[in-house]
This record gives C-alpha cells, sequence and structure tokens, in this order.
C-alpha cells in the first residue's frame, strides 16, 4: 500500500490530476517500472479504509479518488525523512 500511496501522491502533484481512479494507479505503477497490484481497486479500498485517500467523482461505473491530508503528510514525511547513510 506504501507505494500505491506514493504513486497517488505523485499522480496528484507531478501529474496535477485532480483525482484518480485505480486504472490511474495501476498504469502510474507501470511508470515507474514497478509490479502493478493484482486488484487495483482493493489497494485503493484499503487506502480508502485507512484515511489516506477518499472517493470524489464518479463516472458511470469508475470511481474516482483524491489524496486525503493524511495521506498527504504521510508521503511528505517519507520524501523529508534523512536518506540511509545520510546524517540528520
Amino acid at each position: 500500500m506504501d507505494k500505491a500511496l506514493v504513486l497517488a501522491y505523485w499522480l496528484e502533484e507531478d501529474q496535477k490530476k485532480q483525482s484518480f481512479t485505480s486504472l490511474d494507479l495501476k498504469e502510474a505503477f507501470a511508470t515507474a517500472r514497478e509490479p502493478a497490484p493484482g486488484n487495483p481497486s482493493d489497494v485503493m479500498a484499503k487506502l480508502d479504509g485507512a484515511g489516506r485517500v477518499m472517493k470524489a467523482e464518479k463516472m458511470g461505473n469508475t470511481q474516482s479518488y483524491r489524496l486525503t491530508g493524511t495521506g498527504i503528510k504521510q508521503v511528505q514525511t517519507w520524501l523529508s525523512a534523512p536518506k540511509e547513510g545520510e546524517e540528520e
């Protein structure tokens, strides 16, 4: 779930998406050259349940999501953490 959260952050912050779908997330995994989860919708549901993303608009049968403040802060904490071998 951590990789999915970071990639969701990338979709919003770098790719400037207002919201994203599980298909967007699956494509982000491919762009990152990481194996995609077998069921991206399940990953999104888990992130939603953990309060890291929230449901946005729904187009037909496709649910869109947005990061919550909690999800954004979590990724920013990871990004600002000292790298291995670096001093604080």
